[in-house]
């Protein structure tokens, strides 16, 4: 993740590459916690996961 931040920071990276690098990293991540989690656990993180998201979007889209 550092890697992608610095990159475009410096102005030698592509914005719509670096999402999609924060994406998938984002996914393995999200992959590897689920894989952890009781069955208890996992509804709880999978509504954080997709309030996450829905603020992403939201913030992509310009809004608050």
């Amino acid at each position: 993740m550092d890697s992608l931040i610095q990159s475009m920071q410096s102005g030698g990276g592509d914005p719509s590459k670096m999402m999609s690098g924060f994406t998938k990293m984002n996914d393995v991540q999200v992959a590897k916690i689920k894989a952890i989690l009781t069955p208890q656990q996992l509804p709880i993180y999978q509504k954080q996961v997709d309030e996450r998201n829905e603020m992403f979007k939201r913030f992509q889209q310009g809004q608050n």
